[in-house]
């Protein structure tokens, strides 16, 4: 640890940034299986009668795009000022902001304005940095050697969280199951998730780190934590493989819930259960599968492995396009897709110095965003050629990935 850290156990840390994550992702896995419907359906408020199927997919790309665009500006911002006054009050002011733009959502969908539900889905992106800032905290309390297995709890929370989210959009998004059920009430409990995990960071969540250089933080040259990971010659190869990494999940899970829904009839209910099915997967690898691996191997080789095996279940799934062999690859997918990240994560965080790791995170989680975006901006042209098209893609950006490792040579 930095001379920096303020020396708390991590007992108590950790878990509690464990559960900061899970609340805050079962928001934003609640929100991913409703969107065809709000913008594929007839009956959608958002999407006028008549629009053609072009268009909504142009919609729909839209919503999922500017959560990234949000996170693109934000998480570099958040980062570096959580790098400047501590991981703490920048996590509660995000959740809170991010309760809020669910509410907004709300709104938009009663007013029938696609604009300020565009506006909420921004909103909401430019204050959801509380994932970059655990990887963070996270990383101030932990060792070199422990980084890998620390961002994999962290990780765990991740896909905890989109277990329950998509689990509670399925049985709470219609009156059939509650009278006073609608499509908006999973909305409400994202907004409430918010503000309660915001309650409990303020009041569990020791601060895990206090910088002594109180200088101004600059919004341009914060902007630039983004291309500071791909100059910056201990990390360049690094981001680049993270950007495809990235990628190739964005285009996975954006395409997912259009592909249940169009190409296989699914609901929001069963498009709920197959985002649940790739949470236990993550579960799986976070909790039996990544220890064993980290004793026997080493980061990279465990990457190379587990995304040449991703790839290539990707790009099965383009050729025999059937729903039972999407939802066995899925869950194998997300178990080998976390054991990659996680390890790629911990690589990149091992090359910088413990000062700068809200930097770093902030870039990276920016990265991730441009991923979304470029995956958002294809996604409608792919999806209008064929539907199952995006996943070639994805697989194809899994296998460039490791390539590129491959040639990855730790510059001391």
């Amino acid at each position: 640890m930095g001379n920096n850290t303020i020396k708390h156990s991590q007992k108590y840390i950790l878990p509690t940034l464990v559960l900061t994550v899970i609340i805050d992702f079962m928001g934003v896995g609640i929100i991913y299986p409703l969107l065809p419907s709000l913008f594929m359906e007839d009956s959608s408020s958002l999407v006028s009668l008549g629009t053609s199927i072009s268009v909504r997919y142009i919609y729909y790309s839209i919503a999922i795009t500017l959560w990234p665009i949000g996170a693109f500006f934000g998480t570099p911002y958040l980062g570096e000022i959580s790098d400047k006054y501590g991981r703490k009050n920048i996590l509660f002011i995000c959740l809170i902001v991010t309760g809020l733009s669910y509410v907004l959502s709300v709104v938009a969908i009663y007013m029938n304005s696609l604009m300020l539900f565009f506006l909420s889905r921004l909103l909401s992106g430019f204050f959801g940095g509380c994932y970059d800032i655990a990887q963070a905290a996270t990383a101030d309390i932990s060792a070199p050697r422990e980084k890998a297995r620390n961002m994999g709890w962290i990780t765990l929370g991740f896909s905890l969280g989109m277990i329950l989210g998509p689990i509670i959009a399925g049985l709470t998004s219609s009156s059939a199951t509650v009278k006073w059920f609608s499509i908006t009430t999973p909305f409400w409990i994202a907004a409430i998730l918010s503000i309660f995990n915001a309650v409990l960071v303020l009041i569990f969540l020791n601060e895990t780190f206090k910088s002594s250089n109180h200088a101004r933080v600059k919004i341009v040259k914060v902007f630039s934590s983004c291309m500071f990971i791909f100059k910056d010659k201990h990390v360049q190869r690094l981001a680049i493989i993270f950007l495809l990494l990235n990628m190739g999940w964005s285009f996975f899970v954006s395409s997912a819930p259009l592909i249940l829904n169009n190409y296989f009839n699914q609901n929001i209910t069963s498009t709920g259960f197959f985002f649940c099915f790739l949470g236990f997967g993550s579960i799986l690898a976070i909790l039996f599968v990544q220890k064993p691996l980290l004793k026997y191997f080493t980061l990279k080789n465990i990457y190379i492995s587990m995304a040449f095996i991703s790839g290539l279940l990707l790009v099965l799934n383009f050729f025999y396009p059937t729903l039972y062999i999407l939802w066995i690859s899925a869950f194998i997918f997300a178990l080998f897709e976390v054991l990659c990240y996680s390890s790629l994560l911990a690589m990149c965080s091992n090359t910088v110095s413990d000062d700068i790791q809200g930097k770093l995170m902030g870039g990276l989680g920016a990265v991730s965003s441009v991923a979304f975006v470029l995956s958002g901006i294809f996604l409608p042209i792919l999806s209008d050629v064929y539907i199952i098209l995006p996943i070639l893609v994805a697989g194809a950006a899994y296998l460039v990935s490791v390539v590129l490792m491959f040639g990855h040579k730790p510059i001391s």
